[in-house]
């Protein structure tokens, strides 16, 4: 999120009698930043559609209110509207172009809806714009766009430098493994990747759990029935109930939504997105071993996952006639 309201400054109005609309414009700048304000309050909250309408009173009367801008893309971006997020991101920057913050948050976006060249010269731009000094988040974004394009050894250079700038950051180093693995350095990309401790099922005690899924989404839907389990072997054996730890589960972009309903997880990012550092690690493919999985005791409480609501089409049963509906799935099956 941009910087809190009550840094920005305002010089105060002057002491002899304003001029013709400097006093009204005045007024709406004021109002533009209690509305601005507001919108951080309630975007922190987690009250995302209020702060966007916070924002929008901001921009309204402030159309160059950048900050607001920014966070209302944010804002936009958290709730799927990616195509009103680009808009505002690019508002924002035809009146601050050299805002690495704002390249960089349009470059992240341009990533996540699959434009990866347009994504790779945004973030080039923020890291340009930084000067000598770019963030190691900008650092690991370009690294990401440039890993998409098969760019490796540029990929490589960048995910060192923010690495020398936050060192130990988990989801950084496990990006850079997987990009030796792309690459084709599979001896070091392993052993980098497995440089986080794998979780045995020993209580937290306070620790950060990293459940990470699988390439493949029908392994990570049959898998997901033990997910409930894993967080509860993991954190009611605890020795302080008061803080048993934390598990993040890490899923493709497109199970997300899905997998917001299983219980027991603290926290939720999807592949690509960054993540909090963790001390633990463990692998979807690893929870049926957790709990000695045999064919007699297989997880079968059904349903363990529903459609989110609002998802997939609506369908109405005509009038006195009874509707039967079978899916038939077969997982990764080969063409006929």
């Amino acid at each position: 999120m941009a910087a809190r309201p009550e840094d920005q400054a305002f010089a105060p109005a002057p002491s002899s009698a304003p001029e013709d609309g400097v006093e009204a414009d005045a007024a709406a700048r004021a109002e533009a930043e209690r509305a601005f304000s507001r919108g951080v309050e309630l975007h922190r909250g987690g009250r995302l559609d209020e702060a966007m309408e916070s924002y929008a009173r901001a921009i309204a009367q402030q159309p160059d209110h950048g900050l607001a801008l920014n966070n209302l893309a944010v804002a936009l971006r958290c709730k799927g509207r990616f195509a009103a997020a680009e808009a505002a991101y690019r508002r924002a920057l035809a009146l601050q172009p050299d805002n690495p913050g704002l390249r960089g948050n349009l470059g992240n976006l341009l990533r996540e809806r699959g434009r990866a060249g347009e994504a790779k010269r945004q973030l080039e731009q923020a890291v340009a714009a930084a000067g000598g000094e770019p963030a190691a988040e900008t650092l690991h974004n370009y690294a990401l766009a440039l890993r998409d394009l098969g760019e490796f050894t540029a990929a490589l250079r960048a995910f060192d430098r923010a690495l020398e700038k936050n060192p130990g950051i988990v989801p950084l180093g496990a990006d850079r493994a997987t990009t030796r693995l792309a690459a084709g350095d599979y001896a070091a990309g392993f052993a980098e990747l497995f440089d986080v401790p794998l979780w045995r099922g020993e209580p937290l005690n306070g620790r950060r759990l990293l459940i990470h899924a699988e390439p493949k989404e029908s392994d990570n839907l049959m898998l997901a029935r033990y997910l409930p389990f894993a967080a509860r072997l993991a954190k009611d054996s605890a020795e302080d109930p008061a803080a048993p730890g934390e598990i993040v589960l890490e899923s493709p972009p497109g199970l997300t939504r899905l997998f917001r309903q299983v219980r027991g997880i603290d926290r939720h990012v999807s592949r690509g997105e960054r993540g909090p550092p963790v001390d633990l690690r463990l692998p979807f493919y690893c929870l049926p071993g957790l709990f000695l999985t045999s064919r007699e005791n297989i997880p079968g409480r059904v349903p363990y996952l529903r459609a989110p609501e609002g998802a997939g089409p609506l369908l109405r049963r005509p009038r006195g006639i009874r509707l039967l509906v079978g899916l038939v799935w077969i997982s990764d099956a080969p063409p006929p």
